[in-house]
């Protein structure tokens, strides 16, 4: 993803990985499929800047507004935690596509939102 991330979609993205990020709320920790550093960041310095938070998605059903809201959950989580996650662009994958909600939720988000179906990813119709 850094390779590609600022050519494709401007993101200044560093170190790539996963991670889970506990959550008191629900009693349970709650798995990060794609998080980017910023640029210069260390992995697990204390308060590094986050650049990127996505999650991937292969099933039948679109993802909508409530995989949003659980990324906008895990940066919050990630904040608390002491990173510096405020800024980071949220990102849904998707095999299925994702709902007019979630599209006009991302198209009016001056970039903060990115959604990747499979044919962005593919550069491709499948």
């Amino acid at each position: 993803m850094a390779r590609y991330a600022a050519a494709e979609v401007g993101l200044a993205a560093g170190p790539v990985g996963q991670t889970v990020i506990a959550c008191r709320e629900h009693k349970t920790g709650h798995e990060i499929d794609v998080l980017a550093l910023a640029r210069g960041a260390r992995p697990r310095a204390q308060g590094a800047p986050v650049a990127f938070i996505g999650e991937a998605k292969h099933r039948d059903r679109r993802p909508g507004l409530a995989e949003l809201r659980g990324l906008q959950h895990r940066r919050e989580l990630l904040t608390a935690a002491g990173h510096d996650a405020s800024g980071a662009v949220l990102g849904l994958f998707s095999a299925a596509g994702f709902t007019e909600e979630l599209q006009a939720e991302a198209a009016g988000s001056r970039g903060k939102i990115l959604l990747a179906p499979l044919e962005m990813l593919y550069g491709q119709s499948v």
